[in-house]
């Protein structure tokens, strides 16, 4: 923040210069489900839907586990389908 010709007044505090001392967002405000449904999104966006159907889980599924995301494989498949096909 530029503080050049500011007085007193319109200085900001020293504590919230440059500092973020809470969550922008609250992050458990998103499901499982819906993490999933982002990183399949992500996925079809960045492969392609005509991309082979087993690449684009392979890929969710490592997505998926770099995010710490626990779902089984059966469920990633279940929802790559129905992502594939034009559901949710």
């Amino acid at each position: 923040m530029d503080t050049a010709g500011m007085n007193a007044k319109e200085m900001p505090d020293e504590e919230s210069v440059g500092t973020q001392d809470e969550p922008i967002m609250d992050v458990d405000d998103v499901s499982d489900r819906d993490k999933l449904t982002g990183i399949i999104a992500q996925t079809v966006s960045d492969l392609g839907a005509s991309h082979p159907r087993a690449d684009i889980e392979a890929v969710v599924v490592e997505r998926s586990r770099e995010s710490g995301l626990n779902v089984s494989r059966t469920d990633i498949s279940t929802a790559v389908g129905s992502a594939l096909e034009g559901g949710h």
